[in-house]
């Protein structure tokens, strides 16, 4: 298939670098609720969703008192997150799979996103109705989820600008 950023008119080039910018700070919006929530700490993630009612219990000091979240609310969470999530991360994918890197790299960044929504959400699901030592497993894939999506974006966002800059005209955007 011959599905590359060089065969596209500069103002598509244009459109989807916006794209990815805007997506990216919508994105990046996104960790700093979960930064304000989680404190970006496995505890962090295992009290917001298994609660923290056991620590109160135990007369430990706690910032904030967290309940566990209802069934109602995590469906709701899984939900939106994984379906606008997988849409996202299909359109970054279809970017990233029309520019100049290796099959391998682009293979990978976009099997290993994908992979890792799934992973995140099922951690987090397990971690609130199965046990807390799960939120490692959400930590940790989201982590990677993160550094998947990043890459693709920042990779994504080179790559159009090499196609530019090789173009034989250099519209403006419009």
């Amino acid at each position: 298939m011959n599905w590359s950023l060089r065969n596209v008119p500069a103002y598509v080039r244009w459109l989807l670098a916006a794209f990815l910018i805007i997506n990216a700070a919508g994105y990046s919006v996104g960790l700093l609720l979960v930064a304000h929530n989680t404190h970006l700490t496995v505890e962090g993630v295992a009290d917001h969703y298994a609660g923290n009612e056991e620590k109160i219990a135990a007369g430990e000091a706690i910032e904030e008192f967290k309940f566990q979240p209802t069934r109602r609310q995590m469906l709701n969470l899984a939900h939106t997150h994984i379906f606008n999530m997988s849409v996202s991360y299909l359109l970054v994918g279809l970017i990233l799979s029309a520019c100049a890197y290796s099959d391998r790299l682009k293979r990978w960044l976009i099997l290993e996103t994908i992979l890792a929504i799934l992973t995140t959400f099922l951690g987090l699901w397990l971690t609130a109705f199965v046990h807390r030592g799960f939120a490692w497993m959400a930590f940790i894939s989201s982590l990677l989820m993160g550094l998947g999506y990043y890459s693709s974006v920042v990779l994504a966002l080179v790559d159009i600008i090499r196609a530019h800059r090789e173009s034989p005209v250099h519209a403006s955007p419009p």
